[in-house]
């Protein structure tokens, strides 16, 4: 599936510097899972699994949980969700993000955006 994987910082060099500018998010490059199509109830298990088992990697559940709300809405709306829990963002597209104390919250791919091969099925009438 995946990992969430979190590191405290050890050093000042190792947090993202405090922005001066507005959060900008964006969606992640297209990228494709495996070399088979991905059903969508397969993609909502994945990212079911991940945001059940992120806490346990460590960092603030809080955090993960403006995280995932963050990835479940457009855009606009993460940018809010991100600028109102003081989240730091190591790239834009949300892959890797970081608290106030520089905690790192990495995020998969699968749970920010579908994958350039899906599964879509054609229903007939």
């Amino acid at each position: 599936m995946g990992c969430a994987c979190v590191k405290p910082s050890t050093t000042s060099e190792d947090r993202t510097p405090a922005r001066a500018n507005p959060v900008r998010v964006r969606k992640p490059t297209p990228w494709a899972y495996g070399n088979r199509p991905l059903s969508s109830a397969q993609l909502q298990e994945m990212r079911n699994t991940f945001w059940q088992n992120a806490a346990q990697a460590g960092g603030r559940q809080e955090i993960w949980e403006a995280l995932r709300a963050a990835t479940e809405g457009d855009l606009r709306n993460a940018e809010k969700i991100i600028r109102d829990n003081k989240i730091s963002l190591g790239n834009l597209d949300m892959t890797v993000c970081y608290d106030e104390s520089g905690t790192s919250y990495n995020l998969p791919l699968y749970v920010l955006s579908e994958p350039t091969n899906m599964e879509h099925r054609v229903l007939r009438a």
